[in-house]
């Protein structure tokens, strides 16, 4: 059994642990902190307990340890299972074609390029939510239940080890693996709208009207939803009017027909081709609020 473990960048005293050093933990010097594991099921399972962590996709002979290598925070409000690091550079996004692609189908291409089987949920997607990406570890979490503080009579302290018991106790193989489908597909889900988003406020693949209008790359950046089935830019405080539908998604550089014959139509009646909108974000609308001198008394 060889699989790859990754060492939290926090727990760097863990490369040196004697007990985790036959395993490889000294050969984490990638910037990822992943490495290649050697070593029998039980020496695995004690790294994993001491803090190293899973690399997507999990073996299935480590798997039940996501279940079972429960600890309690620092804090006690909660229990925490071993992490399941997602490499990033595993993500590929999609090529646009020069010919372009409706703002939905973009979206639904980038979920589709995730290692995991995902589905777009129904309605609109906040950007705002997607500008920075999620975490690159996803772990079981439980929150601890209302007991009373631990130990403090032994009827409490019959009810903590009852509900840690039950805590570590392993589930069947279909639920065990129902549970990890779902918490890998929504950690995929969230990584692939953030790329997506990320590409339009970067340039690397551009958003045009139906009439050729670019799409300023700050709108990517800003508070607004997007409707995936209609490709139409929705203000937070405005489910109504959309700023812009229709959109159309090419990659950087490519130039589409109805934006060469804007710029036509443009020189045809003496004015300079159109300019890209400049750079602006756009934000909820917060009235302004006159300061008086009652007010500031």
């Amino acid at each position: 059994m060889s699989p790859t473990l990754w060492l939290p960048p926090q727990l760097p005293h863990l490369r040196r642990d004697p007990l985790l050093m036959s395993i490889g933990t000294l050969d984490a010097d990638h910037p990822d902190g992943t490495f290649q594991a050697r070593g029998n099921y039980y020496e695995l399972s004690d790294a994993i307990r001491r803090g190293c962590g899973l690399v997507d996709p999990v073996e299935p002979a480590l798997a039940t340890l996501l279940w079972t290598a429960m600890k309690a925070t620092p804090s006690g409000d909660c229990y925490l299972g071993p992490p399941v690091y997602c490499d990033p550079r595993v993500f590929e996004a999609p090529a646009v074609p020069s010919s372009g692609l409706a703002l939905g189908e973009v979206i639904a291409a980038y979920a589709a390029a995730s290692p995991a089987f995902v589905m777009l949920p129904p309605g609109r997607l906040a950007v705002r939510q997607h500008l920075r990406p999620p975490p690159p570890v996803f772990r079981r979490r439980v929150p601890r239940p209302a007991l009373l503080p631990y130990p403090r009579h032994v009827r409490d302290f019959e009810r903590w080890q009852a509900f840690e018991s039950q805590l570590r106790a392993l589930p069947s193989p279909d639920r065990l693996g129902r549970w990890y489908r779902q918490a890998r597909a929504q950690h995929w889900l969230r990584y692939a709208i953030h790329r997506a988003f990320a590409d339009l406020a970067s340039g690397a693949i551009a958003g045009f009207e139906p009439n050729g209008a670019p799409i300023p790359t700050s709108y990517w950046e800003s508070d607004i939803a997007v409707d995936v089935a209609t490709g139409a830019l929705y203000l937070a405080n405005d489910h109504r009017v959309p700023l812009c539908r229709g959109i159309e998604v090419y990659p950087a550089g490519a130039v589409p027909a109805a934006a060469a014959a804007l710029a036509e139509r443009m020189l045809a009646m003496g004015k300079p081709a159109m300019r890209p909108a400049p750079a602006r974000r756009i934000g909820t609308y917060q009235p302004r609020v006159r300061r008086t001198a009652a007010a500031a008394d």
